[in-house]
C-alpha cells in the first residue's frame, strides 16, 4: 500500500516526535565552534572533543561508534581534507557528479575505512562535513 504526499509527512512528524533524533542533529549543527574547527582543521579537534559531540550524535542515531574511534577518525578526515576543499561550494542540486566523483569515492573510503565506521556512519559523518552535498 502507497502512503499518499500527506501521510508520509505526518507519519515523518510522529516519528521524529517520538524518537527526538532530529534534537541531535540540531545540537551538533548549531555547534559552530566544533564545526568550524572540524571542518577547517580537524587536527585541531581533540579526540574528547569528536567523541563529545560527534560521537554522541552518531550513538543517539545508532550507529554505535565506541569511544576510540575518535584519534584514527580525526586522522581519517584530516587525510581528505584536499577531496573535502576540492569539493567546497558544490551542492547535491548543482553538482557535475562526472567531475567530481573521484573526490567524493575517496571521501567515503577515507571515512569508512576507520575501523568501527560502517557505511551509514560514514554518510552521517560526511554529511556533518560538507552538508550541502552529503545526504544523511
Amino acid at each position: 500500500m502507497a502512503l499518499s504526499w500527506n501521510e508520509l509527512a505526518w507519519a515523518a512528524l510522529l516519528y521524529q516526535s517520538a524518537t527526538r533524533y532530529d534534537d541531535s542533529y540540531q545540537k551538533l549543527m548549531g555547534n559552530n565552534t566544533f564545526l568550524t574547527r572540524l571542518r577547517s582543521c580537524p587536527c585541531r579537534a581533540t579526540p574528547w572533543e569528536v567523541e563529545a559531540n560527534l560521537g554522541r550524535f552518531l550513538n543517539q542515531w545508532k550507529t554505535r561508534i565506541a569511544k576510540m574511534v575518535a584519534p584514527p577518525l580525526v586522522q581519517a578526515i584530516v587525510g581528505i581534507q584536499a577531496n573535502l576543499r576540492t569539493l567546497a561550494g558544490t551542492s547535491i542540486e548543482t553538482v557535475s557528479l562526472n567531475a567530481v566523483s573521484g573526490d567524493i569515492l575517496a571521501c567515503y573510503q577515507g571515512i569508512d575505512s576507520v575501523p568501527g565506521i560502517g557505511p551509514t556512519a560514514t554518510g552521517k559523518i560526511l554529511h556533518v562535513l560538507l552538508p550541502s552535498l552529503f545526504m544523511m
